[in-house]
């Protein structure tokens, strides 16, 4: 019998704005400042493309998202079920629009500054990911 766990898969991305700033999410239900990168479960048939466009339009409103690149993959625990692995592929957009609005009453968004949203980034592999990524990130906000 095999040790391997078995996987889920997810999408995600890191939204920059003309600002320069980053779009964070948190479930508005908890107490807890826990703000994280929009991501989410693929669905059948998916592209991780579609599934990151998908998520972040749900959890912050944000269409329009112009991808920039793959900045890579999480590889993680899954938190609901730590006997699973989970995969996440995060790509960079730029957001043509600042408007966040929400489509699920359960998530709030919000812009924040680079390093604040660095700072805030509660999951460790997140904030390693985004630090990692960070040049890319910056470089995102410069081009036209």
């Amino acid at each position: 019998m095999g040790d391997s766990k078995p996987v889920s898969y997810s999408a995600g991305g890191i939204v920059v704005n003309k600002k320069g700033e980053i779009c964070l999410v948190r479930d508005k239900n908890l107490d807890l400042n826990d703000w994280f990168i929009p991501k989410g479960q693929k669905e059948n048939g998916e592209t991780s493309i579609e599934t990151a466009k998908r998520e972040i339009w749900e959890e912050t409103g944000l269409g329009g998202l112009n991808l920039v690149k793959k900045l890579g993959k999480i590889r993680r625990p899954n938190m609901e079920n730590p006997e699973e692995l989970k995969i996440i592929d995060i790509f960079l957009f730029r957001a043509s629009e600042e408007r966040i609005e929400p489509q699920e009453d359960c998530t709030k968004a919000e812009w924040f500054e680079i390093s604040e949203a660095e700072n805030n980034l509660c999951s460790k592999d997140e904030r390693e990911f985004f630090q990692k990524h960070k040049d890319e990130i910056i470089n995102a906000v410069d081009v036209k």
